[in-house]
């Protein structure tokens, strides 16, 4: 495709979607787009042509989408990001043409967008956000997109003539017909790699940009009073170079986000909460790393709790996160096909209230820390290849640090077909009394593309691995072996429009060469003539041996074999109503121990701008050894068990209203109830084993928790890069202690109920933030 300059100022079009400026008389028109979806290869269904016009400070795309019937159109307004079925149009840019990386740009029929980043050629990332422009129309003759991308947005570097990757994707609702100006196709492995190319852009310099968006918030939090707290902060971006960006963001505000979801964990280790902060989902695929969470940046601001409060003291409170001080991101991609990226962020020390001999007084429980993170990646072989090394430090005042490094490769083959990827990472941590030191060493085999796709690998982690302190690992001590095989069918056959098919076998032990994990299962997706989609998934392990309480003062302990299946149906997303039900069923050999659960969800669009959901989760648990802890008894430790029978119910909800495009109110909530019954205590006999002795104790471990969590967020982006939030949030809470037999009655209505009633905190937050830049 080539892009037409634009010689005069005045010619510049106006971003107002209709197509009607000089330029757009003039540019050259490119068409000719190829369905994906219903019938791949096919000639579009509806036309589509495509024009691209530049000028010094930006790029200007201008789409007409031609429909035969404009009144089928679908038009929904969503929030930005927000993903709703409707007619949509993307353009997508690869400025490096490094066949990697690039952006993307979508705009809905009714002006609603999507923006977000490509890595690795094969994942879209819609955390990304950039300051540009579109405008869209509906006429007579279908309708149209006009789309204004500054430079300073994508980041490049100069050069006297430019070649871009691009591609036009467009989605026609009502049709289920996906079309591109270049075809992606299903059996090619990459995305990027598929693009075509953009001619004709010269004699541009591109700029050094600065924008900051300073902001300022109030909050009021109710808890029996009422606190108040006023605040302000501010984020830079600034183009140290035409392909370098430095990223800043002082005393961050993060209020406006929403609240991670209420869960039951009994297991001995912690949950992993998806990022969901702006400063750092933003570029943060620079740092990712194969199939390892080096950086876990959920760790900078956490809760604190670093250091515990005296034995002594009784704990009255304590901040919900840790302040982040200030925090730097350096990110870019040079000439040479080098990306970069650094990372740093200091946390202040933070206090618990604490009652010590009837003495108030703050105790400090995280000291002033300092993150670092770094990490490069250099383009090798056709350059869809790469090679990276990683490096991380946490250092703590008074306390102890922490070190990461690693290098990890993607190597393709054949059109990137065949790929060999892997990790080897090394970590220190603790201080000196504790200090240990430990590797991840991981390699894998992959192909890739077409109707047939294997996978397999090994990987070793040993037991003194430790990336916790700023990344996430669940456990060390292990050594891992899979192979995984998939067929695929894009071309209709007898019900199915396409189907795939998954064979996997995964083998585990730790260091000790104790079998940890022995399992096959197989996976089957098909996509049914009507546009519904339906799962089947099953699988069977095997009996081994679980060292999984030795991280809690327990035992290793036999684990029976046992067989699970669980399932899933999803409707045609075009309709007003649509829902998904997925049911799972788990029982072991002995049959003493299984689980039950259902999980679905209701999508209700009642009006274009109006979408109402609900995702029910229930699950019944019968665990026949359930860990209760190491007790001591008259002949030392005593490792005792229970059955456990425990429910969850889980009524997340959510509803959102759009004003306009940028104008939108959306509410989150989610009733939670944990209800666990404990019985049957038992001491284990013998090590590795599944034989247990009946045990007597004298406690209520029973447990009914619930909880409450809530955001309502106006949000209101009055002009490009500035918004306005209204936030409104409630997190209540209640953990019964020594409950009753009434209390772990399961009464859905009556529990879901009370937790709208049980003690919790309200917060009203307002806060305002202005791009400055162009």
């Amino acid at each position: 495709m080539q892009a037409q300059r634009i010689k005069i100022k005045p010619q510049v079009p106006k971003i107002d979607g209709r197509l009607d400026d000089a330029i757009w008389q003039q540019s050259p028109v490119s068409s000719d787009f190829l369905q994906l979806d219903p019938m791949e290869g096919e000639v579009a269904s509806e036309k589509t042509t495509v024009q691209v016009a530049y000028d010094e400070e930006g790029l200007y795309v201008g789409i007409r989408c031609y429909d035969s019937d404009p009144q089928a159109i679908v038009s929904r307004l969503t929030r930005r990001d927000g993903e709703t079925q409707a007619d949509w149009i993307s353009l997508s840019l690869d400025p490096h043409l490094d066949r990697q990386t690039g952006c993307f740009f979508t705009a809905y029929a009714s002006g609603s967008v999507i923006d977000g980043i490509y890595a690795d050629d094969r994942n879209k990332d819609e955390t990304w956000n950039a300051v540009w422009e579109v405008a869209t129309s509906i006429d007579a003759e279908g309708w149209s997109a006009e789309f204004y991308i500054p430079y300073y947005v994508m980041r490049f570097s100069p050069q006297d003539e430019y070649t871009w990757g691009l591609n036009i994707e467009r989605h026609i609702s009502r049709k289920q017909e996906r079309t591109h100006w270049n075809l992606m196709q299903k059996d090619q492995p990459g995305l990027v790699s598929q693009f075509g190319k953009l001619h004709g852009i010269r004699d541009i310099d591109p700029p050094l940009h600065l924008e900051y968006v300073p902001y300022a918030m109030g909050r009021s939090i109710v808890d029996g009073g009422a606190d108040y707290f006023g605040n302000a902060g501010v984020d830079l971006r600034y183009g140290v170079t035409s392909s370098l960006s430095l990223n800043a963001t002082v005393n961050p505000d993060f209020g406006q986000v929403e609240a991670d979801p209420a869960q039951l964990n009994l297991t001995a280790f912690e949950d992993f909460f998806s990022e969901q902060r702006p400063f750092f989902v933003e570029g943060a695929s620079i740092f990712q790393t194969g199939d390892y969470d080096l950086l876990y940046s959920r760790r900078i601001g956490r809760r604190p709790g670093y250091l515990p409060v005296p034995e002594d003291a009784v704990e009255e409170d304590r901040p919900e996160a840790t302040t982040i001080l200030g925090a730097l991101k350096l990110t870019g991609k040079t000439q040479g096909k080098t990306a970069f990226g650094l990372l740093q962020a200091v946390t202040a020390p933070e206090y618990a209230d604490i009652n010590r001999n009837s003495a108030r007084d703050e105790y400090r429980i995280e000291p002033l820390t300092n993150y670092l993170v770094g990490r490069v990646r250099q383009d090798v072989l056709d350059r869809t290849s790469g090679v990276g090394l990683f490096a991380s430090s946490v250092h703590r005042r008074g306390g102890q640090s922490a070190y990461v490094g690693a290098m990890d490769w993607d190597l393709r083959f054949r059109e990137d077909i065949y790929n060999l990827t892997g990790t080897l990472a090394a970590s220190r941590a603790g201080g000196p009394a504790s200090r240990h030191s430990g590797y991840i060493a991981h390699v894998e085999f992959d192909k890739r593309g077409g109707w047939f796709e294997t996978e397999a690998g090994l990987a070793a982690l040993s037991p003194g691995v430790d990336i916790n302190d700023l990344g996430f690992l669940r456990r060390g001590d292990l050594l891992q072996s899979w192979g995984q095989l998939q067929f695929y069918r894009y071309k209709p056959i007898g019900p199915f429009r396409t189907f795939d098919n998954r064979f996997q076998g995964e083998a585990e032990w730790n260091y000790d060469r104790l079998l940890l994990n022995h399992s096959y299962n197989v996976s089957n997706w098909a996509d049914l003539h009507n546009y519904w989609r339906i799962h089947l998934h099953f699988g069977r392990e095997l009996a081994v041996m679980d060292d999984n309480d030795v991280r809690r003062g327990g035992p290793i302990v036999k684990r029976l074999a046992e067989s699970w299946i669980h399932g899933r149906v999803e409707t045609d997303e075009r309709k007003t109503l649509s829902f998904y039900l997925h049911p799972d069923w788990r029982r072991n050999d002995g049959g003493r121990s299984y689980v039950r659960g259902l999980r679905s969800g209701v999508v209700w669009k009642p009006l274009p701008s109006v979408q109402f959901s609900m995702e029910p989760r229930y699950e019944r648990k019968v665990t026949d050894a359930q860990w209760v802890g190491a007790l001591r008894g008259a002949d030392g430790v005593d490792y005792v068990y229970g059955e456990l029978d425990s429910r969850t119910l889980d009524l997340t909800t959510r509803a959102e209203v759009s004003f306009a495009p940028g104008l939108s109110l959306e509410l989150y909530l989610q009733p939670f109830i944990a209800i666990g019954d404990f019985g049957d205590f038992k001491e284990l006999n013998a090590a590795q084993s599944y034989d247990f002795s009946p045990y007597v104790l004298e406690e209520n471990r029973d447990f009914h928790r619930r909880s409450l969590k809530s955001n309502l967020v106006l949000r209101w982006e009055f002009s490009p890069g500035s918004a306005l939030f209204v936030v409104w949030s409630q997190s209540r809470s209640a953990n019964l202690g020594d409950p009753t037999d009434e209390d772990l009655e399961f009464r859905p209505l009556s529990r879901i109920g009370s937790s709208f009633s049980d003690n919790g905190d309200h917060v009203l937050l307002v806060k305002a933030s202005y791009w400055v830049g162009g």
